[in-house]
């Protein structure tokens, strides 16, 4: 399975990137984490807060950040 950081839309992928510079101990701790999980119910609420933060991506739905679909490519196709 890919992990969280793979399935990463790529626009939200080059928004987080493009804070690194100015949040660099942020970015790097949210990239660390979507590295190691494969699973969005592995994340915490305020993991999903700081990636939408710093990737300027916030959920339109309730669904949407319950399930992550609008950071994340194919999640849940097998």
């Amino acid at each position: 399975m890919k992990s969280l950081y793979a399935n990463l839309k790529p626009e939200v992928k080059a928004r987080l990137y493009s804070q690194n510079e100015e949040y660099q101990n942020s970015v790097r701790l949210i990239i660390n984490k979507l590295k190691k999980h494969t699973f969005y119910t592995d994340l915490r609420i305020t993991d999903v807060q700081t990636l939408q933060t710093f990737s300027d991506t916030y959920a339109d739905t309730v669904m949407d950040f319950k399930w992550g679909e609008h950071l994340f490519n194919n999640l849940y196709e097998k």
